[in-house]
């Protein structure tokens, strides 16, 4: 997922992955602001690292919503919030991993 917004968090670095990991866990974070952030943590472990893989599976589709336009929503049939533990999780070891190899 590409946008000019995420490019501009992505190139500050590593250290603004905490701030996104807090709006992960956000029980009332919709779905498609969800993976606009794994997707910029995604860019920013990769950047540091490009064999480093994040969790995701199940996979999304885009869904017409009347008066938000197109948005982002899980397909599949996945338990929304044990996929969306998982994902975190993967976001912290990952963001674990990078931390630990700039000492």
């Amino acid at each position: 997922m590409n946008s000019h917004a995420i490019d501009e968090v992505v190139r500050i670095g590593p250290r603004v992955v905490p701030i996104l990991i807090t709006f992960m866990e956000r029980k009332d974070l919709d779905f498609d602001a969800f993976c606009k952030y794994y997707s910029t943590c995604d860019q920013i472990f990769r950047a540091k690292s490009p064999k480093m893989k994040t969790v995701w599976y199940g996979g999304a589709s885009t869904e017409r919503v009347p008066g938000k336009g197109s948005r982002l929503v899980p397909k599949g049939g996945i338990d929304y919030a044990e996929f969306r533990k998982h994902v975190v999780d993967s976001i912290k070891w990952n963001y674990r991993l990078v931390s630990e190899s700039k000492n």
